[in-house]
């Protein structure tokens, strides 16, 4: 790029009044395609898929603050057809409870609720089994046991949460907004072998008309989600990090099995972690340059 082209950028960045748009424009006077992901959190997990890719690896990465501000920005390039966003921009966001989505050849949003409830399945928790738990051949009864816990483990907390998350979804599509639960573990008892509603639970109820026709149309649109669109992925990496936890202190205590767990704290598990061991899912796959 030349000097004169890099001073174009910049003066076209100072003059843009939308932030992200100014950090893309910036980021052009040194490459030509720029990644844009959602947060802080979303960013390692994404790196560890995309990592490999070419396209990727050629280009920078932005990471912005919320889905809404990469929304407004691609629905307003969109509408301007600028083309300077929508042909050097590759957007990724969560689908959340939102009944819409956008998707095209700049813009991508996933399959799930967030990119949590990708990283928490089989493969995963089997490969931090192996890694941090050591559990090797003399131990592979054991971890087919261990596996065997965890599906119906996980199958329990999701069957919960989905009873616990649908109102959150019927508030949020028809008032705009919810309450989230700040610790989805206040509500749902979290433990290896022992996943329970607590007694105690304060659940959040619907603030809506339960009777209204648009109640009953989202209700069905509710029980028809996947699991992983129904339960908010905060919750189940929370889960995950929490049954990790207890299903260590189990392990310890069978002196027999000879199982001597590393000293990583499954608490202070990073997504990047499972994200390393998870398949790339198929509409990032598709997303590729």
């Amino acid at each position: 790029m030349s000097s004169n082209d890099l001073l174009d950028e910049l003066i076209k960045a100072k003059e843009s009044k939308n932030p992200l748009k100014q950090e893309i424009l910036m980021a052009k006077s040194f490459v030509d395609s720029i990644y844009v992901f959602e947060g802080v959190d979303d960013f390692p997990v994404y790196d560890e898929w995309l990592k490999q890719n070419h396209h990727y690896a050629n280009s920078c990465h932005i990471v912005a603050k919320g889905k809404k501000q990469i929304t407004t920005l691609y629905e307003h390039s969109t509408l301007i057809n600028d083309r300077e966003i929508l042909d050097s921009c590759i957007f990724y966001v969560d689908h959340d409870y939102d009944l819409d989505r956008h998707d095209d050849h700049c813009i991508t949003t996933l399959n799930c609720y967030s990119i949590e409830n990708y990283i928490v399945n089989e493969d995963a928790v089997s490969n931090y089994m192996s890694d941090e738990f050591r559990l090797d051949a003399k131990h592979i009864n054991l971890k087919k046991s261990l596996m065997s816990d965890f599906r119906s483990d996980l199958s329990i907390f999701l069957t919960a949460a989905r009873l616990i998350c649908k109102p959150l979804f019927i508030n949020h599509n028809i008032l705009g907004k919810t309450e989230f639960y700040e610790k989805i573990s206040k509500i749902i008892n979290i433990e290896y072998k022992n996943i329970f509603i607590r007694d105690d639970a304060e659940i959040k109820g619907y603030l809506v008309d339960v009777n209204s026709s648009k109640f009953y149309e989202l209700s069905d649109i509710f029980d028809q989600l996947t699991d992983s669109r129904a339960v908010r992925g905060k919750y189940v990496f929370e889960f995950i990090k929490l049954w990790l936890n207890s299903l260590k202190v189990n392990l310890i205590s069978r002196d027999n099995d000879g199982i001597k767990p590393s000293k990583k704290d499954p608490l202070m598990l990073e997504m990047r972690r499972l994200a390393s061991s998870t398949p790339v899912p198929t509409e990032i796959q598709q997303s590729l340059r």
